[in-house]
């Protein structure tokens, strides 16, 4: 299963804020690659709850990146693009959607994203 597609894929379930988006997004996301790629997560969890817990401690750790470089969160954009994934096809969800939103849930200045992306690699 393509991990990446965790990272990438950002829905929420219900209302979101920057305090809860990290489970939130977890748990669609999981439940997404659960639909979109059954056989390689069955072999890559035990359940739910095991890719939900790992998928959130991931975007907790990005979510600590962010807050760490002072970047802002918007919650319109993180809410476009849960809007944007509900939409896609599995084709879509595997291929990456593509929805700008996605790619600005925090925004950041350039010196930001370079320190995020810094936090990222250690």
């Amino acid at each position: 299963m393509k991990k990446l597609a965790l990272l990438l894929v950002v829905i929420a379930a219900g209302c979101i804020s920057e305090g809860n988006y990290t489970k939130s997004l977890s748990k669609e996301s999981c439940q997404r690659s659960r639909e979109c790629f059954r056989a390689e997560f069955d072999d890559e969890y035990s359940d739910l709850n095991d890719c939900v817990e790992e998928s959130t401690e991931t975007l907790d750790d990005l979510d600590s990146c962010y807050a760490s470089a002072g970047c802002d969160f918007d919650v319109a954009k993180a809410k476009a693009c849960r809007k944007a994934i509900g939409a896609a096809t599995c084709e879509d969800f595997i291929d990456g959607v593509d929805d700008d939103s996605c790619d600005e849930i925090y925004d950041c200045t350039s010196s930001q994203e370079a320190e995020v992306f810094a936090c990222v690699i250690r």
